[in-house]
């Protein structure tokens, strides 16, 4: 069940996006942006992918050319999924394209809606045991 936590980034997932990820792998988050046909493009990000300067907004890392980065400069609208042991939260925003540096374009992104979901009274028991994980 969804719980609407307005448009700012909770404590704890602010503070899982500064932390270091490990160089042998770790999270992966989905992205899901929309293409030109009005649908959802899902793709995954690296945690090392994306960033919180503050709890209103994200730094989105994207290879220049792919669909994701395509979709992010043609209207901007973005969810992002993060998902563990300890959290689930959807965060949507609107994303402006930055400057590209070496193929990659870092993309501001304002948020706009956080939702946190976790089990309703008739999913007691119920819990998340793991994100999507990766290893190099």
């Amino acid at each position: 069940m969804s719980t609407d936590l307005g448009d700012q980034l909770p404590s704890d997932l602010l503070a899982k996006l500064s932390a270091p990820m490990s160089p042998s792998g770790g999270t992966a988050i989905p992205i899901c942006t929309i293409d030109p046909n009005g649908w959802p493009h899902p793709a995954l990000l690296s945690a090392n992918e994306v960033s919180a300067p503050n709890n209103t907004s994200l730094v989105v890392a994207t290879f220049d050319g792919t669909t994701t980065t395509r979709n992010l400069r043609a209207n901007g609208k973005l969810t992002l999924v993060f998902v563990d042991d300890s959290m689930t939260y959807y965060v949507k925003g609107t994303a402006t394209a930055g400057d590209t540096a070496s193929g990659i374009v870092s993309s501001t992104i304002t948020v706009t809606h956080v939702l946190s979901d976790a089990p309703g009274a008739s999913e007691e028991g119920a819990r998340i045991t793991s994100g999507i994980t990766f290893e190099w």
